[in-house]
């Protein structure tokens, strides 16, 4: 137990310098923190450390692993969790640095959200007993393959069925006042998805 204790932590804080540098690449983190009080950034970074956390429990969690079965899946799991940053990017019509560090905190919140989501994904994924490495990276995979086709799909169903009438990229980046209800709504929906899945496969 105390060692698996002593790797999180170890694990935790060099995920935070990784995520860091790859995630919310385009500006100075501690400066827009610290410096401009940037909430946005920090809604984004507070999120990281709660999907890396969860990431970091799927990885030493369950029995019949070692110390590099932990290692290789909270690897796998921080892989995932900057690619999934750069996806989400993709799938929106807006630069979400752009618009952080602009100081907006409603494109912080939709962001945080999907990066909870997964993180919750990727707990699931790899909190199994480790049988072998074909059955268990099997596993892994298609909860990250439902994860990245559902990601899209909640945030058009949020935009439909949530908001009818209204698009949640509007309510997000061209309101002179950013709609923060609607980024919790888009938040939520990631968050609620992520275990609406887990609970399905």
């Amino acid at each position: 137990m105390l060692v698996y204790g002593s790797l999180a932590i170890v694990l935790l804080n060099l995920s935070a310098l990784i995520n860091d540098r790859f995630i919310l690449s385009e500006f100075d983190i501690r400066k827009e923190i610290l410096e401009d009080q940037n909430s946005g950034t920090g809604v984004v970074e507070f999120a990281v450390f709660v999907a890396t956390g969860l990431n970091i429990f799927g990885a030493v969690f369950g029995e019949g692993g070692s110390i590099f079965t932990a290692i290789a899946f909270w690897a796998l799991g921080q892989t995932v969790l900057i690619l999934i940053g750069k996806y989400y990017n993709l799938i929106t019509n807006y630069n979400i640095h752009e618009h952080i560090e602009k100081d907006n905190v409603a494109v912080g919140i939709g962001f945080a959200g999907a990066l909870i989501g997964i993180g919750n994904l990727l707990r699931v994924a790899s909190a199994e007993n480790f049988i072998s490495w074909e059955e268990n990276l099997t596993t892994f995979a298609l909860y990250m393959l439902v994860g990245l086709i559902l990601l899209p799909v909640a945030r058009i169903l949020t935009d439909r069925i949530l908001l009818p009438g209204r698009s949640l990229a509007d309510e997000l980046v061209n309101q002179v006042k950013p709609n923060q209800g609607a980024a919790f709504l888009e938040a939520s929906s990631y968050i609620g998805a992520s275990f609406l899945i887990t609970w399905c496969i």
